[in-house]
């Protein structure tokens, strides 16, 4: 199955990393962010049927680095100052972005920012904006909760990946025979040697939106360490009426090694 897509496909993308709109929040809530030592990262405004403007803020805190967020705040503000917050929008990483998506379906929402370390993975929340709520439809451990991702070597050079339990792929691992029995994962006969045979489930590297309001998550698993990533799995969902159902799982052998 091939269902990546460019995003030119979708109605629209809009990056919203400029802070032209601060001038359009009030001051009062502009005071409050100062007061409490909070960066404001992007803001978006709305306007809604009834002539009301609400926006949303984008704010971190980067108390141990300026280049770190060691958290992440969502605020909805309306022209009199008066907001809701809601905390913990994503996991604090580097370089976050806010990113709106117009679909035929109504307009999404996305917060994603890249975590610390070697991993290169990403945290991060869809949600729409109805004028009042935030309402979160996915984020990267609801993913990893609903699609529990595992697997383990088996006898022979061999390794199986399961999805929820079931098993989806298996891996031919004879390619890396040398490397294996050098390192002491498997003999010279095939026989698995480690006391733990379980593979290693890796973060989410990236998330991007497809057409018709299909999206695809993508994620890896590893075999004896981390640097040993065996396949790319890409999960695509799609967004039917507020909930995400599985549309399908492609499986691909890994050439990072």
């Amino acid at each position: 199955m091939d269902m990546k897509r460019p995003l030119s496909l979708m109605i629209g993308m809009i990056f919203i990393t400029s802070l032209i709109f601060a001038i359009g929040l009030p001051a009062s809530f502009l005071d409050y962010l100062k007061s409490q030592k909070y960066t404001l990262i992007a803001t978006d405004i709305e306007s809604f049927e009834e002539g009301a403007t609400r926006s949303l803020v984008l704010a971190g805190k980067n108390d141990f680095s300026p280049i770190f967020f060691n958290k992440f705040f969502l605020f909805t503000v309306d022209r009199e100052g008066k907001y809701n917050i809601y905390p913990d929008i994503v996991e604090g990483g580097y370089e976050p972005i806010l990113v709106k998506y117009l679909f035929r379906t109504g307009k999404i929402y996305l917060i994603k920012s890249f975590s610390g370390g070697s991993g290169g993975y990403i945290s991060f929340t869809l949600f729409k904006f109805n004028g009042m709520n935030v309402q979160r439809l996915i984020t990267d451990k609801s993913v990893l909760k609903d699609f529990k991702i595992s697997g383990k070597f088996e006898k022979g050079l061999a390794a199986i990946v399961y999805v929820n339990g079931r098993g989806l792929y298996r891996i031919d691992l004879t390619d890396k025979k040398d490397f294996y029995i050098k390192t002491g994962v498997y003999d010279s006969k095939g026989n698995f040697l480690l006391r733990d045979d379980s593979l290693m489930p890796n973060g989410i590297s990236d998330f991007e939106p497809q057409k018709n309001d299909v999206f695809m998550i993508s994620t890896s698993i590893s075999g004896a360490w981390h640097y040993d990533r065996l396949v790319d799995l890409y999960i695509y969902l799609k967004l039917d009426k507020g909930r995400l159902k599985l549309i399908d799982i492609d499986v691909a052998k890994s050439v990072v090694f």
